[in-house]
């Protein structure tokens, strides 16, 4: 996450990374506590390890990964929610590569707003393209990679409508119905990043991406501007399009469900822009 944000230029106070000091030194104590010995040694015997698999990959490719490397990678890990952001990514790319004349409009603002910059895109840069997200922000309510909310458990007797809960119970929150309550926004069904031109606060309320509120995760600005990055520099070089037969909208697409996790099953075509 550190390794990332180095390579972006003009990082807002909230992102400067002169002071994330401490990240680097957490991160280097616990691996210098539970992994370098092992990592140098090619010792990792747990087989449901993650690491113990990337130290098997790096002991069979010497040189692909350095140590260094290694410890940003866990870093990431820790600290970015990779499974999470990878999910959103996909079903990002996916809705781009469905709707091409959505891809055509935010083609055009990249492009216009690009190419006004005089120095290297920066995350100031980033949060002035409008359209993109407007983009990332239906994507997320048509398909919230976590379909169902982490539980928490009900700390006092809550009554919700006809419901009543007891102290104890988990609870989740059912993230799609959240994001397509037709009370909210209309016609839910059709992806429309444009329904984000008048936004309203129920709206705002109404839309399940990285949880709500003061338990939202911490790391979801991490994850938005990987995505803005990501989406950034492919369509300012690519078009994209999907190899997959998909009918309709992304309703008929095939998808892998991975425990909380659910993600699209296709292939994409990219092609450099002419």
């Amino acid at each position: 996450m550190v390794l990332f944000y180095r390579m972006i230029h003009g990082a807002t106070s909230a992102y400067d990374t002169s002071s994330w000091g401490w990240v680097d030194e957490i991160v280097h104590f616990l691996f210098n506590l539970s992994f370098e010995q092992r990592f140098t040694e090619g010792n990792m015997q747990d087989t449901t390890c993650a690491f113990y698999k990337l130290q098997q990959t790096l002991a069979e490719n010497p040189g692909i990964l350095s140590q260094d490397e290694f410890q940003e990678t866990l870093e990431e890990a820790s600290l970015a929610n990779v499974d999470i952001t990878c999910g959103a990514t996909a079903w990002l790319l996916f809705h781009v590569a469905l709707h091409q004349s959505v891809q055509e409009d935010l083609t055009a603002e990249i492009s216009d707003f690009t190419s006004r910059l005089s120095e290297p895109l920066s995350l100031q840069a980033l949060n002035k393209m409008d359209f993109l997200g407007k983009v990332m922000k239906e994507s997320a309510r048509k398909r919230p990679v976590m379909v169902i909310s982490t539980p928490e458990y009900v700390t006092c007797p809550m009554v919700i409508g006809d419901f009543h809960s007891p102290p104890g119970v988990e609870v989740s929150v059912d993230n799609s119905a959240v994001n397509s309550d037709t009370g909210v926004w209309g016609d839910s069904d059709t992806f429309n990043p444009r329904r984000f031109d008048n936004e309203t606060p129920n709206m705002r309320k109404s839309l399940c991406r990285f949880g709500i509120g003061p338990r939202r995760c911490m790391g979801y600005r991490v994850a938005d501007t990987y995505m803005k990055v990501l989406l950034v520099t492919l369509l300012a070089n690519y078009t994209v399009t999907l190899e997959t037969h998909v009918t309709g909208d992304d309703d008929s697409v095939p998808v892998q469900d991975v425990g909380p996790f659910c993600y699209p099953c296709v292939e994409f075509k990219v092609q450099p822009v002419q």
